[in-house]
């Protein structure tokens, strides 16, 4: 069936709009397709791409790096940076910022003067960022108290030294203390002079060796005062008062100890036999043990022990008539002299 003139007419109208916009954008794609390329310039070079973030602070810091190796004392103030890298004062701030914040350098502060800067190791830097690694999540006045336990070293802090170099109360520091302990990054140990003190340093750290020894000979000879001990029972007197928290003193140890103090005339020693067994025939089977005991009464200093011919190395030479003779030896007439 036909249809009127007017609605055919209105039909090829609208078909012709359609195929006139999907012409109008196969020739556009086809202008856009053809377009020429930007031509390279002369030399074969393309244009200079802008520096990606990475490749600018590595320019940096290869730039920093050669001003600091420059200087022989390693230590270069703002204004030669400024100088070198041909800046602004205001600028450099944000070039020592961003150097600060990536663990290039250190800063140092002068006495009356501008602050230095210093020029950070690899190793020093990886030692750094395991030390920021490691107090994450550490309050304020916790790295306060881990900083001044640190400058400590081995000899480690009591909570007043913390309060006089931190300024933080008692209650504060307490807690701060426990937290770290729990994390495993410090622990205590017992004072020389006050058995009931504690004294905080670094995990990782051991206690000076000169105040391990008096720490042992305090509580030997507080041992040993109470009841005449065996070296095993003042180990075991130690251990139980966990001086040194869990670290387990040896008997080998606490002898060597004891032998020094029965030396320097704080013990003395004696050997005592010990039954083996109970009940009868115990008399015929003991063992023989070294015992101490504390000294009863003042020592008394002989010069017969100081005689300075028992410990001559040429004494064997000694002798009347010879080129070494007790005659002219100023260390026997010395001796003579008490």
């Amino acid at each position: 069936m036909d249809r009127p003139p007017h609605k055919r007419k209105k039909n090829e109208d609208r078909k012709g709009l359609l195929l006139n916009k999907k012409a109008r954008g196969m020739i556009g794609k086809q202008r856009a397709s053809s377009a020429p390329k930007r031509a390279k310039p002369e030399g074969g070079s393309t244009l200079k791409q802008p520096m990606s973030k990475r490749a600018r602070m590595q320019h940096l810091v290869d730039k920093v790096r050669r001003i600091f190796q420059k200087y022989e004392p390693g230590y270069v103030t703002n204004s030669m940076l400024c100088e070198e890298l041909k800046i602004e004062p205001a600028k450099s701030v944000n070039y020592i910022n961003t150097l600060l914040q990536h663990d290039r350098i250190a800063l140092h502060s002068a006495k009356g003067g501008e602050p230095l800067y210093r020029w950070m190791s690899d190793p020093e830097r990886a030692k750094t960022r395991a030390r920021r690694d490691k107090l994450r999540g550490l309050t304020t006045d916790a790295k306060l108290v881990y900083q001044e336990i640190e400058k400590a070293d081995n000899k480690g802090l009591g909570i007043k030294d913390i309060k006089f170099k931190t300024r933080l109360p008692t209650t504060s520091i307490r807690v701060v203390l426990e937290a770290m302990a729990t994390r495993n990054l410090i622990k205590w140990v017992h004072t020389i002079a006050a058995r009931n003190k504690k004294i905080w340093m670094l995990y990782h750290l051991t206690p000076a060796r000169e105040d391990i020894v008096n720490a042992l000979r305090m509580a030997s000879k507080s041992s040993v005062r109470k009841k005449p001990s065996t070296a095993e029972e003042v180990a075991d007197f130690i251990n139980k008062k966990k001086l040194f928290n869990d670290t387990k003193i040896e008997a080998q140890d606490i002898t060597i100890i004891l032998e020094g103090m029965v030396v320097d005339g704080d013990l003395c020693s004696e050997m005592k036999a010990i039954p083996l067994v109970k009940g009868e025939g115990a008399l015929r089977n003991t063992n023989q043990v070294k015992v101490y005991r504390k000294m009863i009464g003042k020592r008394i200093e002989s010069p017969f022990t100081q005689v300075p011919c028992a410990v001559c190395p040429v004494a064997s030479r000694c002798g009347e008539g010879q080129e070494i003779n007790p005659r002219d030896c100023k260390y026997f007439a010395s001796w003579l002299e008490f």
